[in-house]
């Protein structure tokens, strides 16, 4: 996965404990955290959602790239030994 990737699944881990936290602490709280806890709930799940259609629409691009960058390697590697070869 790439730093980015990382990063983000890192940042949405916090925000998944921060928000089991919340919840408990919620259900004891004032009706005005409550609105705000349901209008906060309403957009993570549409964030949850996007966040999952985008990880299966980079599948592909990422199992591409990796393919190319796997290529490139090999051939970086093949001119290496040519190299050593022509040394």
């Amino acid at each position: 996965m790439s730093d980015l990737g990382e990063k983000l699944e890192g940042e949405v881990e916090a925000l998944k404990r921060a928000r089991d936290e919340l919840r408990v602490q919620i259900q004891l709280g004032k009706a005005e955290a409550r609105d705000l806890w349901d209008k906060t709930e309403h957009r993570w799940h549409e964030v949850e959602a996007k966040l999952k259609l985008v990880s299966r629409e980079a599948e592909e691009p990422l199992r591409e790239a990796g393919s190319a960058a796997r290529e490139v390697l090999h051939e970086i590697g093949e001119a290496y030994k040519r190299i050593r070869r022509a040394l």
